[in-house]
Protein backbone atom coordinates (compact mmCIF):
# COMPACT_ATOMS: atom_id res chain seq x y z
CA UNK A 1 0.00 0.00 0.00
CA UNK A 2 1.61 3.35 -0.69
CA UNK A 3 0.37 5.37 2.07
CA UNK A 4 1.81 2.99 4.35
CA UNK A 5 5.37 3.02 2.35
CA UNK A 6 4.97 6.82 2.38
CA UNK A 7 4.08 7.45 6.82
CA UNK A 8 6.93 4.10 7.13
CA UNK A 9 9.37 6.70 5.07
CA UNK A 10 8.71 9.51 6.66
CA UNK A 11 8.79 7.90 10.29
CA UNK A 12 12.32 6.65 9.34
CA UNK A 13 12.74 10.20 8.51
CA UNK A 14 11.52 11.21 12.24
CA UNK A 15 13.67 8.83 13.98
CA UNK A 16 16.40 9.46 12.57
CA UNK A 17 16.61 13.11 13.71
CA UNK A 18 15.55 12.98 16.85
CA UNK A 19 17.75 13.47 19.64
CA UNK A 20 16.48 11.58 22.15
CA UNK A 21 18.89 9.11 23.07
CA UNK A 22 15.37 6.13 23.99
CA UNK A 23 15.58 6.33 19.97
CA UNK A 24 18.86 6.01 19.06
CA UNK A 25 19.02 2.75 17.00
CA UNK A 26 15.24 2.59 16.43
CA UNK A 27 13.77 2.34 13.36
CA UNK A 28 10.35 1.53 11.12
CA UNK A 29 10.41 -2.11 9.71
CA UNK A 30 7.19 -1.69 8.27
CA UNK A 31 3.67 0.53 8.56
CA UNK A 32 0.18 -2.16 8.41
CA UNK A 33 -3.30 -0.99 7.39
CA UNK A 34 -5.33 -1.97 10.93
CA UNK A 35 -8.96 -2.96 10.14
CA UNK A 36 -10.08 0.14 10.27
CA UNK A 37 -9.36 2.46 7.31
CA UNK A 38 -8.04 5.53 9.45
CA UNK A 39 -5.59 3.59 11.65
CA UNK A 40 -2.16 2.75 10.65
CA UNK A 41 0.26 -0.09 12.85
CA UNK A 42 3.70 1.57 12.72
CA UNK A 43 6.25 -1.68 13.95
CA UNK A 44 9.41 -0.06 15.49
CA UNK A 45 12.33 -2.10 16.45
CA UNK A 46 15.06 -0.93 18.90
CA UNK A 47 18.33 -3.04 19.59
CA UNK A 48 18.79 -5.30 21.92
CA UNK A 49 19.61 -2.76 24.95
CA UNK A 50 17.09 -0.39 24.46
CA UNK A 51 14.47 -0.23 26.87
CA UNK A 52 11.27 -1.19 24.74
CA UNK A 53 8.73 0.12 26.74
CA UNK A 54 10.29 3.55 27.42
CA UNK A 55 10.40 3.59 23.76
CA UNK A 56 6.23 2.56 23.33
CA UNK A 57 5.60 5.46 25.48
CA UNK A 58 7.95 8.09 24.07
CA UNK A 59 6.33 7.04 20.47
CA UNK A 60 2.90 7.54 22.22
CA UNK A 61 3.32 11.05 23.83
CA UNK A 62 4.95 12.28 20.24
CA UNK A 63 2.06 10.57 18.24
CA UNK A 64 0.60 13.91 17.77
CA UNK A 65 4.22 15.28 16.05
CA UNK A 66 4.70 12.16 14.19
CA UNK A 67 0.98 12.81 13.31
CA UNK A 68 1.70 16.43 11.66
CA UNK A 69 4.67 15.20 9.90
CA UNK A 70 3.20 12.77 8.46
CA UNK A 71 0.14 15.14 7.33
CA UNK A 72 2.93 17.74 6.04
CA UNK A 73 3.98 15.06 3.33
CA UNK A 74 1.46 13.07 2.21
CA UNK A 75 -1.51 14.15 0.03
CA UNK A 76 -4.38 12.64 1.85
CA UNK A 77 -7.46 14.57 3.59
CA UNK A 78 -7.00 12.86 6.73
CA UNK A 79 -4.05 11.72 8.05
CA UNK A 80 -4.45 8.40 9.95
CA UNK A 81 -3.47 7.24 13.47
CA UNK A 82 -0.93 5.56 14.50
CA UNK A 83 -0.69 2.41 16.70
CA UNK A 84 2.56 1.60 17.75
CA UNK A 85 3.95 -2.08 18.04
CA UNK A 86 7.49 -1.43 19.41
CA UNK A 87 10.02 -5.07 19.77
CA UNK A 88 13.39 -5.52 20.36
CA UNK A 89 15.25 -6.29 17.27
CA UNK A 90 16.18 -10.05 17.04
CA UNK A 91 19.12 -10.70 15.06
CA UNK A 92 21.21 -7.74 16.94
CA UNK A 93 20.38 -10.22 19.68
CA UNK A 94 21.37 -12.89 18.31
CA UNK A 95 24.55 -11.08 16.98
CA UNK A 96 25.40 -10.60 20.17
CA UNK A 97 24.81 -14.07 21.83
CA UNK A 98 27.10 -14.98 18.85
CA UNK A 99 29.35 -12.49 19.84
CA UNK A 100 29.32 -9.80 17.14
CA UNK A 101 28.37 -7.14 19.55
CA UNK A 102 28.17 -5.99 22.82
CA UNK A 103 31.09 -5.14 25.77
CA UNK A 104 32.30 -8.23 25.19
CA UNK A 105 31.98 -9.07 29.44
CA UNK A 106 28.69 -11.45 29.23
CA UNK A 107 29.63 -12.32 32.48
CA UNK A 108 30.75 -15.56 32.37
CA UNK A 109 34.20 -16.51 33.59
CA UNK A 110 34.72 -19.10 30.58
CA UNK A 111 35.00 -22.01 32.91
CA UNK A 112 32.08 -24.08 31.81
CA UNK A 113 33.68 -26.81 30.20
CA UNK A 114 31.70 -25.88 26.35
CA UNK A 115 34.24 -26.05 23.81
CA UNK A 116 31.98 -24.45 22.02
CA UNK A 117 30.49 -26.99 19.71
CA UNK A 118 27.04 -27.03 19.26
CA UNK A 119 26.70 -31.25 18.47
CA UNK A 120 27.28 -31.66 22.31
Amino acid sequence: MQLCGEVRRTLELALSESTDPRLHGAWVPEVLPAPDAGRLLVVVEVPADADADAVRELLGMAAGQLRAEIAASIQRRRTPDLTFQVRVRAERALGEVAGGGGDGDDGDDGDDGDDGDLDD
